[in-house]
């Protein structure tokens, strides 16, 4: 995970008035054991993030637990918006990256979804900071994680990577070509997810197309 974000993990849990001070352990793990190079010397900050990491409500969280839930919430979201893909040949190779099916198209088993689910998660919780549910947070949540699938499914051909999750990459099984266009098929679908959320997925738009 990388410094940005780590350090976006750090600040939201400070800044959230304690709700999201449970799952700064979850997101901290997740995050490796280098989060002390983002806390800052400021007193008052360092206090602030003493306070909750010395918080007798931190024990008791099970960092999978928070993340299965919201892989829960976000993975058949997530699938749902693959399948609107145009073209089967997209669908399957976008399904394939997710490691939904083989190079057939034939399905496999569990959610598929590599990772430790980081991202989803952090935009689930970040609804419920902001005062929404969950639920109000899947739409970001899933367009986040297309998004990180459109930059790796392009990532690997840039960088010729021919393994990703311990098997051949995209490419590698269905060529530059159509992968480079299955990446940006993810990559709209991204937008229509926000598109299809209504009032909040619009507000939502403008801020993911400026960092993509």
């Amino acid at each position: 995970m990388n410094r940005q974000l780590k350090g976006t993990i750090w600040y939201t849990a400070v800044e959230s008035n304690g709700l999201l001070s449970p799952y700064l352990p979850v997101l901290d793990h997740a995050a490796g054991d280098d989060m002390d190079e983002l806390r800052t010397t400021d007193k008052g900050e360092q206090a602030a993030l003493d306070g909750i990491e010395h918080s007798s409500a931190l024990d008791a969280v099970e960092p999978p637990a928070v993340l299965a839930r919201a892989r829960a919430l976000v993975v058949p979201a997530l699938r749902a918006a693959v399948d609107r893909l145009q073209g089967e040949q997209m669908r399957r190779i976008a399904g394939y990256h997710l490691g939904w099916v083989d190079a057939d198209g034939q399905p496999l088993p569990g959610d598929g979804v590599g990772g430790k689910a980081i991202r989803p998660t952090l935009a689930v919780l970040s609804a419920q900071a902001g005062g929404g549910t969950a639920a109000q947070g899947v739409p970001a949540a899933v367009a986040v994680e297309l998004v990180h699938n459109f930059s790796l499914l392009h990532d690997d051909i840039m960088d010729r990577d021919v393994e990703r999750r311990h098997r051949p990459t995209a490419w590698v099984v269905f060529g530059e070509g159509q992968s480079i266009l299955a990446g940006n098929a993810v990559l709209t679908a991204a937008v229509d997810v926000l598109v299809r959320d209504g009032a909040a997925g619009h507000r939502a738009l403008p801020s993911l197309l400026a960092a993509v």
